[in-house]
């Protein structure tokens, strides 16, 4: 039987993971040491390392096999958040890929 609780410690640190990416990306502008002093930056090393965490405890309850696949999650969330957040525009063959990434996802949840 599958833990729905690890599953869900994967969803939610997909999107800490997502959003950790926008804090870095924000916090890229600059020189190196502009880069590291800047406070999206460090705010999106934090959401990184609580994206660890949680995947951690999920790694505890389940498979890897079971789990990883929605760790790929995180590619949907970055889009979007990439679209609201950074207003980067999305094309028609990221939005199909993204289907792709939900439709596998979702054959992978009913197959485990």
């Amino acid at each position: 039987m599958v833990e729905l609780g690890a599953i869900f410690l994967v969803l939610v640190s997909s999107i800490f993971t997502a959003a950790g990416m926008i804090g870095l990306k924000c916090g890229a502008r600059g020189s190196v040491s502009h880069i590291l002093k800047n406070k999206w930056t460090w705010l999106g090393f934090l959401l990184q390392l609580i994206s660890i965490l949680l995947y951690l405890l999920a790694l505890r309850q389940e498979e890897l096999s079971v789990l990883y696949p929605f760790a790929a999650t995180s590619y949907i969330w970055a889009t979007l958040f990439s679209r609201y957040y950074l207003r980067e525009v999305i094309s028609r063959s990221k939005w199909l890929s993204l289907s792709g990434i939900i439709l596998g996802v979702m054959l992978i949840g009913f197959g485990s």
